[in-house]
């Protein structure tokens, strides 16, 4: 039987209620912290310009196809590169190439 198991068979009712109860108290407050962060944010949204709101979306999104654009060009390249070396030494020459980085481990 492990620790943890052993200790919960010790605890009294009165114990697992008031576990339960301060468990279900912290829930609580999470979901409740949870709704005013989301009124807050509201509020603050509120408070800009729909255009301001409008660009500030268009701009992020921009951003993040930007990354894409460039991390999209970099796989490119490299599948190039692999495309190029594997043209160079022949389809056999690249899997020897692979085997002879492989290092043998022994384990105790």
């Amino acid at each position: 039987m492990s620790e943890e198991q052993v200790q919960q068979e010790e605890m009294t009712q009165e114990e697992q209620e008031t576990t339960e109860a301060m468990d279900k108290a912290f829930k609580d407050f999470v979901h409740h912290q949870r709704v005013a962060l989301e009124e807050l944010g509201k509020a603050l949204e509120s408070l800009l310009p729909k255009e301001f709101r409008e660009h500030t979306k268009n701009a992020g999104q921009a951003f993040i196809d930007a990354f894409k654009s460039l991390f999209d060009a970099a796989k490119g390249d490299l599948d190039q590169m692999i495309k190029w070396r594997k043209d160079e030494v022949g389809e056999e020459g690249a899997e020897k190439a692979e085997a002879s980085t492989k290092v043998k481990v022994e384990i105790e």
